[in-house]
């Protein structure tokens, strides 16, 4: 028989920060000599880089909610199954009011906006890997609104992000 497993709150973080969406990532070949002599010869390297430029921004505003004083704020990373709850709260657009468009239901889309901030938790060393998510909740909400869950927003544009581990 399979017991029931424990779901504990491991920490929640609150980014201060306006979120970006993670962009994609295109991969550039890198090349010695040239295509004129006949000498271009593939190195074996390839550069990656986002297509969104912000995102810098706001993965660094993720690290430093995750390691306020430089070191993370779990130790050892959590190594087990993990559940992520997000809140994003966006800026309200000055053509928009929340009466008549309440919820972002424009982009950036969440996953996107997800994208970032896992690949940050990661390298900011709160979980292993991001492959130890197994549920993964997430909302978007403008300052001054509700999420869909009618959590409040954030007064000001962040994230705020709930880690459990499960314990089997």
């Amino acid at each position: 028989m399979v017991t029931k497993p424990d779901i504990v709150h491991r920490l929640t973080v609150v980014v201060a920060d306006k979120p970006e969406p993670g962009g994609s990532k295109n991969g550039f070949a890198i090349y010695k000599g040239s295509a004129k002599a006949g000498t271009k010869e593939f190195t074996g390297r390839v550069v990656i880089a986002e297509t969104n430029q912000n995102v810098a921004l706001w993965r660094k505003s993720v690290r430093l909610a995750c390691r306020p004083e430089g070191k993370p704020l779990v130790y050892p990373p959590i190594s087990g199954p993990t559940v992520v709850r997000f809140y994003f709260t966006l800026a309200l657009p000055k053509s928009v009011t929340l009466k008549r468009r309440p919820f972002p239901s424009v982009k950036p889309d969440c996953t996107k906006l997800v994208r970032g901030t896992e690949d940050e938790f990661t390298q900011s060393g709160i979980w292993e890997d991001d492959a130890r998510i197994v549920s993964t909740l997430i909302s978007k909400a403008y300052v001054g609104g509700f999420h869909p869950d009618m959590t409040p927003a954030l007064p000001h544009p962040g994230c705020v992000v709930h880690v459990y581990e499960i314990i089997t």
